[in-house]
């Protein structure tokens, strides 16, 4: 079969084999004919060689190795291994499990998934990744070329962006075009990818797994530590780390039977931790105080910094060998526990996998990330974006996993590094004789707030990470999906044509504008005071404020989407009516079940009717849904 790459040009399946050869010995050795042969092996230590012909290798375990050279056919290899990468000079990889991920090479490689759900990463080339049944994932890397997807399926599939600078779905789709039959997404550097037969319009931003802005617009670090040095003690009074375990006391152990580690500083004789070239290290060692077998080290912010949501990131590499477990994560400064949140843990004998989690009194959830790099063999990036509504977990500034946000992890938390040391039964496992001592390096943490950041025209738009769009007609679009921080906005100086405005996750104060305004809020508290003239209002998730001043309600005034209060603790909004007098009220006009008419009397004055559409019942608004303020 021939498929056609992104720059139109021809690649080809492998022709049928016609020969079998097997082999299952531990350390073999197998080598095919000058005809197309179809060699497989059991055995993760074996050696497979074709030599010449379109050549099939079927493999169950990454390590197998294969031996090709250049000019020998078209080669494909069949594989049932969790992860695999293609060896030089083979062609083609075909992913016949489930949950895999297969990688390409150099070359211009076709990689096709089957029922699972796959994990497909051309690597260098331009390459065709044909999509199967399940819920694939397509990786594009800056520099890897220019690759065409087959069989997407936008109900389902996800693309993944790594190193574009494309940080939301607008960036995205302002790269698209339609060509024929298929949806183009310029890339940026000359790289494109091309979705065949895939229409633009049905592509969303949950289509893609973009990174985080690294530039963390719109917040502001509240907590930084480079590691040029370290200042940490036991008691944690006057230092920015406390070096053991929960608030109140200073705990040497962890307090599970799964860890056999004494948890050292420089005061114990027994120091885990050094800094070099601006390198933290925390090493678990064989031999530790208090009967413990292992020397290792924790380091938390206990008694110097907490914090209420925002942004917390580690750059770290991980450990080799089993036996650890490191962890960067958040605890209450109540001291209670559960709950906790996770940003990561890892388990070294796992070292493409990453683990995210939280857990409340109420039970929780871990989700496992494979198919990454191996994490011990260099510096990557974790983070979490913990919010009123959503908590999502970042590695390498790319959405990794997402939830929302439980009651109980509504409060302050601090931080802790810890580097844990296994027993037989754990979860990590003990270490090995292979892996006596495990290192744990941190480059840097850091914490960061979202901010408020003021907008009064379209020049300001990009400073809280936004995007700004001017129409033909004269109408303009400010686009804040994508922004950490909260938006403070008067539009009242704008032109009079209309403004649209969408605000982000972390809420919003806009006023409106002399001409038509539509405004549609986010998850986070939104308050939307009515300009002169008219606006289209809906408030999306959260608490949210309607304000409306005598004098400035223009008709034609909506609001989309108020939520009553029905004295349940669910969400509810308010209607807060400003500038009238003690004998003002509000009459109800009409009302037709949730689509409701008001207007405000106030002695002679009468204003112009407001619409208001409720979305959780019929009941007219109470006095607990407005207020004369």
């Amino acid at each position: 079969m021939i498929y056609l790459n992104a720059v139109n040009s021809s690649l080809s399946t492998s022709a049928s084999a016609v020969k079998w050869l097997a082999t299952s010995g531990t350390g073999s050795t197998l080598l095919g004919t000058t005809l197309n042969d179809y060699l497989s092996t059991s055995d993760p230590t074996a050696t497979l060689g074709g030599g010449k012909g379109d050549d099939w290798y079927a493999v169950s375990d990454y390590r197998t190795t294969i031996l090709e050279t250049t000019g020998n056919g078209i080669d494909t290899v069949q594989s049932w291994a969790s992860r695999f990468t293609l060896p030089a000079f083979v062609e083609n990889l075909q992913l016949v499990g489930s949950n895999q991920l297969g990688t390409g090479n150099a070359l211009n490689n076709i990689i096709l998934a089957k029922t699972g759900n796959a994990t497909l990463d051309g690597g260098a080339g331009n390459d065709v990744l044909v999509g199967g049944t399940g819920a694939d994932t397509f990786v594009m890397s800056q520099g890897n070329g220019s690759d065409a997807i087959y069989s997407f399926n936008a109900a389902q599939d996800t693309i993944k962006l790594q190193g574009y600078g494309q940080y939301g779905f607008a960036a995205v789709k302002a790269g698209m075009t339609q060509v024929g039959a298929d949806t183009v997404i310029a890339l940026g550097g000359g790289e494109k990818l091309v979705l065949k037969n895939v229409q633009a319009s049905s592509l969303t931003a949950q289509n893609f797994s973009l990174p985080s802005d690294p530039a963390h617009f719109g917040r502001a670090m509240t907590f930084g530590d480079e590691f040029d040095s370290l200042s940490a003690s036991g008691s944690g009074l006057g230092t920015d780390w406390k070096t053991t375990w929960k608030i109140g006391v200073q705990g040497r152990t962890f307090g599970t039977a799964s860890d056999q580690a004494y948890y050292g500083d420089a005061s114990t004789g027994t120091n885990p931790f050094s800094i070099e070239d601006g390198i933290l290290g925390i090493t678990a060692s064989p031999g530790g105080a208090a009967g413990m077998g292992y020397t290792s080290g924790v380091l938390t912010t206990a008694k110097s910094f907490a914090q209420l949501y925002g942004y917390f990131e580690i750059s770290a590499q991980m450990p080799v060998g089993e036996g650890y477990l490191p962890a960067f994560w958040l605890l209450p400064t109540t001291g209670a526990w559960p709950p906790e949140i996770d940003i990561f843990e890892y388990v070294a004998k796992d070292p493409t996998a990453i683990y995210t989690s939280y857990g409340t009194t109420a039970g929780g959830a871990t989700y496992r990330t494979a198919h990454l790099s191996d994490l011990s063999s260099g510096f990557h990036t974790y983070g979490l974006s913990w919010q009123a509504d959503l908590m999502k977990w970042y590695v390498d500034d790319t959405l990794v996993y997402q939830v929302a946000t439980p009651a109980e992890l509504k409060q302050p938390m601090y931080m802790l590094v810890s580097l844990l040391t296994g027993t037989a039964n754990s979860w990590q496992g003990l270490p090995t004789a292979a892996n006596p001592t495990g290192t744990l390096q941190v480059d840097y943490v850091r914490a960061y707030q979202s901010t408020a950041v003021n907008v009064d025209d379209a020049g300001d738009v990009a400073a809280l990470g936004g995007h700004y769009t001017r129409n033909a007609d004269g109408s303009d679009l400010y686009d804040f999906t994508d922004s950490a921080a909260m938006l403070v906005m008067d539009a009242s100086g704008l032109s009079s044509g209309l403004h649209g405005v969408l605000a982000g996750a972390a809420g919003s104060q806009v006023r409106g504008s002399a001409g038509p305004m539509s405004f549609t809020g986010g998850a986070g508290v939104d308050s939307f005071f009515f300009g002169v003239g008219n606006a289209t209002v809906s408030g999306g998730d959260g608490n949210d404020s309607f304000v409306l001043t005598r004098g400035v309600i223009a008709a034609g005034d909506v609001i989309g989407d108020f939520h009553l209060d029905l004295g349940n603790g669910t969400e509810h909004d308010q209607l807060q009516l400003a500038g009238f007098s003690g004998d003002a009220h509000l009459d109800v006009v009409s009302a037709s079940g949730s689509t409701q008419i008001y207007r405000v009397v106030d002695g002679t004055y009468v204003s112009p009717n407001i619409t208001i559409a409720v979305v959780n019942g019929a009941a007219h608004l109470s006095a607990a849904d407005y207020a004369f303020v």
